[in-house]
């Protein structure tokens, strides 16, 4: 059976040959796309044991995908590779984590403007990790094998790992791009932060909510998260089946308190269930909350949240909504 060390062996024995037969000044590129990091691992390491750097990386729009793949990774990435001519000076890691996190926030930004500018369709947690990915590997590579932390070399598995966290950061400041700003903070952590996830650890919901002046236990109160049943210091985010209780509770109870994502929730609910949309919006309707609905549909990519927007947008327009 192969395993790793023979994916990676044969990795490396391919590039090697690259190195080979490649004149000085010549470059040598490829197209890459993976979910997993290890993947990515082990094709970095295998470019750089083979004497390349990693010189320059983009990202495209890869083919339209269908079938299994249609909601898979829709960015591939080109890398450019050239042979590492000198050692490079040394540099400490966490600078270079602070230079991928603004590198990659720049090219997000831009990606965000060329949706809303061609119709593109929106980034997801894959694209992200690819995007992400690719240009931490370009930095991490500009400075191989002097990349220190606490004066000792971090090697390709530990610059993974930690760039695996740095993945999660940066998808909580693109989904930070989308959500509306006048969110209550409650409801932007919910969007920004949770949406996104099936489950999140408490201490990362602990550190989020202390960045929002928030306690965690409002998460709680508010029914957007609870403990998982079957790990500790594990929750899980809810979705709108999960608050039905609680929502129709506070609909007829105190529906002036409710939170921009109770209303979007609520209205989920209310077109799952087959009932109108024209009669249950006016009655939680606040101003704003089209744009609540249209960026739940970008962070989950639920087609229920577009239609409850176009709905919204449609009541609007006939005066049906002040």
């Amino acid at each position: 059976m192969k395993d790793d060390a023979f994916f990676r062996q044969g990795l490396l024995r391919a590039f090697r040959e690259c190195h080979r037969v490649l004149k000085e000044d010549g470059p040598l590129v490829f197209t890459f796309h993976h979910e997993s990091p290890r993947a990515w691992g082990a094709v970095l390491e295998a470019v750089l044991d083979a004497g390349f750097d990693v010189r320059a990386v983009w990202t495209y729009h890869s083919e339209i995908r269908s079938g299994v793949h249609a909601t898979g990774i829709r960015f591939d990435t080109v890398i450019v590779c050239r042979k590492r001519a000198a050692e490079p000076a040394a540099v400490a890691w966490r600078t270079l984590q602070d230079e991928i996190a603004a590198e990659v926030q720049g090219e997000l930004r831009r990606l965000l403007d060329v949706e809303q500018t061609s119709g593109l369709p929106h980034l997801g947690l894959e694209d992200i990790f690819v995007i992400t990915m690719g240009k931490a590997l370009a930095v991490y590579s500009r400075h191989y094998p002097r990349v220190l932390h606490v004066g000792e070399p971090v090697q390709v598995p530990q610059a993974i790992e930690d760039i695996e966290k740095l993945v999660d950061e940066q998808i909580d400041a693109y989904y930070g791009m989308v959500v509306p700003g006048w969110l209550d903070p409650l409801s932007r952590v919910y969007l920004q932060s949770l949406a996104h996830r099936q489950t999140v650890s408490r201490d990362s919901l602990v550190k989020t909510c202390r960045t929002r002046g928030l306690e965690f236990g409002e998460l709680e109160e508010a029914q957007f998260i609870r403990r998982s049943k079957g790990q500790a210091g594990l929750y899980e985010v809810l979705r709108p089946t999960a608050r039905a209780a609680y929502l129709e509770k506070q609909v007829e109870q105190a529906w002036g308190l409710l939170y921009p994502v109770d209303r979007a929730h609520w209205l989920y609910l209310t077109y799952q269930q087959g009932r109108s949309l024209r009669e249950a919006i006016p009655q939680v309707y606040q101003r704003g909350l089209e744009e609540v609905c249209t960026a739940l549909h970008r962070i989950t990519r639920d087609g229920v949240y577009e239609r409850l927007a176009q709905e919204i947008e449609r009541l609007k327009g006939q005066g049906v909504l002040l």
